[in-house]
């Protein structure tokens, strides 16, 4: 077992170097919040919301009502006096190819680099009107170009209304990558900012990569929000939900592709009462909000227009507060050094077996037995994929409002379950029948399983860094697990997988999924926008924690380490005292007399034969 008073010691060591690390918080890059008075009418914006959705009902991207919205948009923007483009561009949505159009206008400006406002056009495929989702975004990016038009600005301002952005972002992935030319200063995204019933703002700087927006950009969006928006709240995410959010990335939002790129971008909304697709009608909408939306993130760019060259840009950084944050570097140093006590408990556990010489082969094998359903799955699940029994190529990041993300096919994944629940009781029993034959020893399964665990974190450092805080719990937790009751044994080694259930409820909160986010993941999944590699070492993970907890709670375990040993139990009368056989107990030597001739010295006489099991 591993020894535990190595294991404090390194975990003391561990905590200091993790508390010393913390003297790396600096302070947010400062940017002043705009004092200039706000312009944003929200009767106007709210007449061009019900012109969108009276005129133009069921945007669903690539149809007519959706093609003719974009040119009904154009017009508004070339009648502020823009300068309008329409960009065609093809896509795959939910399997089929369509034809998107994104429409965007310049407002001049003399600095270098330029503002981009951008709102999607399109709703949700099961929508009638997408009142909230997404006209009034539409309608607040027509009044912002008519404000901005009208009055002097320092940075050329991008107003851009994309296509497909329900569908996973991709009318911003299409311009981000048509427009490489561009020199992008800051991005602000538009997304249902008209809900009822809202108490608070809501932020958005995620991406589907491991980088979030710049700590100054969320602190200089709730300052706008609390001056625009009349003290509305806009609460900022804490600690646990960024570390969350780097080492599972993900992000649907109109600002992901641009943080993802490492631009500085956020996206506003005020999303209020969650509504059905089919119910986002325009009494789902508040006027009241859509004005104190749009002044906020007037309040916003014109911030923004006045910040100073250079901006920090989108990244690794995690802050504790609006005063202090901590680099990306800085963070993965605290996680590898919080996996150092599994590390020095594991080179004793793999010491300890070399010289009882204990062959970890046995151990190896019941740890691949464990895997092999797994892995014998997941290629199931691609050929699948290949075979277009399971949903294919989505056409980019799988989106949270997609159709397909709300359509799970229970069918099918009731099959694959079957098939994963047959290939494990047949993996079992293949290792049944060879304990019988070649019995691995518990302290040997002990060590292969810290050792995998300690590989698993280093194999996802190449994939994701931050992805050790997925695996933190069990590094540290692990440890500290002990045969005898549940409690002691599979309590500790289950416990250290509970971050990936917090992650499921917080993903389905979040990306208002509830129950069916673990549709959501698996889509992530058998479309490989989870990378290969990463699934493979996660299959690892959990089969590393089958047989630990397993070893140590079987009763078999209890016959192999003696029961004497065992925490919290007392030798009975009955229990099995190991006596060496080659020679007499005391007592038959006092029956017999005393000691034979030639026999061992009295006072060798019934001493305990200690096996290496034993020690």
């Amino acid at each position: 077992m591993p020894d535990l008073r190595l294991y404090r010691v390194a975990l003391i060591v561990a905590l200091i170097l993790a508390a010393a690390s913390l003297l790396a918080l600096r302070s947010p890059q400062p940017i002043a919040l705009s004092t200039q008075p706000t312009a944003f009418d929200g009767l106007a914006a709210t007449t061009d919301l019900q012109t969108l959705v009276r005129d133009f009902p069921g945007r669903v991207a690539g149809t007519d009502a959706d093609r003719r919205a974009g040119a009904w948009v154009a017009q508004q923007l070339a009648g502020d006096g823009l300068t309008t483009h329409i960009d065609a561009f093809p896509a795959t949505i939910d399997g089929r190819p369509v034809s998107l159009n994104n429409v965007w206008g310049v407002s001049g400006g003399g600095a270098q680099g330029a503002i981009v406002v951008i709102a999607p056009r399109d709703s949700p495929p099961l929508s009638t009107q997408g009142a909230n989702n997404d006209a009034s975004g539409t309608a607040a990016l027509l009044e912002l170009a008519a404000v901005f038009a009208g009055s002097a600005h320092d940075h050329p301002i991008v107003f851009v209304s994309s296509d497909g952005d329900t569908s996973g972002a991709l009318g911003a992935n299409d311009f981000l990558d048509s427009h490489r030319d561009l020199s992008i200063f800051a991005v602000v995204g538009l997304c249902r900012v008209a809900g009822r019933d809202v108490h608070a703002f809501t932020l958005d700087g995620w991406s589907a990569q491991p980088r979030l927006a710049p700590p100054w950009l969320w602190s200089l969006a709730r300052a706008a929000g609390r001056t625009g928006g009349g003290e509305k709240r806009v609460p900022l995410p804490p600690v646990i939900a960024q570390l969350l959010r780097l080492a599972v990335p993900s992000g649907g939002g109109v600002q992901a592709p641009f943080v993802a790129a490492g631009l500085p971008a956020i996206e506003l909304s005020a999303p209020g009462a969650s509504y059905p697709a089919v119910a986002d009608t325009l009494d789902s909408v508040s006027p009241d909000t859509l004005t104190r939306t749009g002044r906020t993130a007037e309040v916003l760019i014109d911030s923004l227009d006045g910040a100073a060259l250079p901006l920090q840009g989108s990244a690794s950084t995690v802050f504790f507060s609006r005063y202090r944050q901590l680099s990306g570097g800085v963070v993965i140093w605290i996680l590898l050094v919080l996996t150092m006590p599994l590390a020095v408990v594991t080179v004793d556990l793999l010491a300890k077996a070399r010289r009882r010489r204990l062959p970890l082969r046995h151990a190896l094998l019941r740890l691949a037995l464990r895997a092999a359903p797994w892995l014998a799955t997941l290629a199931l699940v691609y050929l699948a994929n290949l075979l277009t029994l399971l949903p294919g190529d989505l056409g980019g990041a799988v989106s949270p409002d997609a159709a397909v993300s709300h359509a799970p096919r229970y069918l099918r994944v009731v099959l694959i379950l079957l098939f994963l629940a047959l290939a494990y009781h047949y993996a079992m029993a293949i290792e049944r029948r060879l304990a019988r034959r070649y019995a691995a020893d518990t302290h040997a399964v002990v060590a292969v399983a810290h050792l995998a665990l300690l590989a698993v974190a280093f194999l996802m450092l190449p994939i994701n860094p931050f992805s050790l805080a997925l695996v933190l719990p069990a590094a540290l937790l692990w440890p500290l697990a002990r045969p005898g009751p549940w409690t002691r044994s599979r309590l500790p080694v289950w416990a250290g997988l509970a971050v990936v259930a917090v992650a499921l409820i917080y993903f389905g909160e979040r990306l208002h999924l509830g129950w069916g986010v673990w549709w959501y993941f698996f889509l992530l999944l058998e479309t490989r926008a989870i990378p290969v590699g990463a699934v493979i070492v996660a299959v690892v993970f959990v089969a590393s924690a089958a047989l630990l907890g397993h070893e140590l709670h079987s009763p078999l375990t209890e016959r192999r380490l003696g029961r004497r040993e065992l925490p919290g139990r007392r030798r009975a009368a009955g229990d099995d005292v190991r006596l060496d056989r080659r020679r007499p107990a005391v007592g038959d030597l006092r029956a017999a007399g005393g000691p034979p001739s030639g026999g061992p010295p009295a006072h060798n006489v019934g001493r305990l034969r200690r096996t290496p099991e034993d020690q």
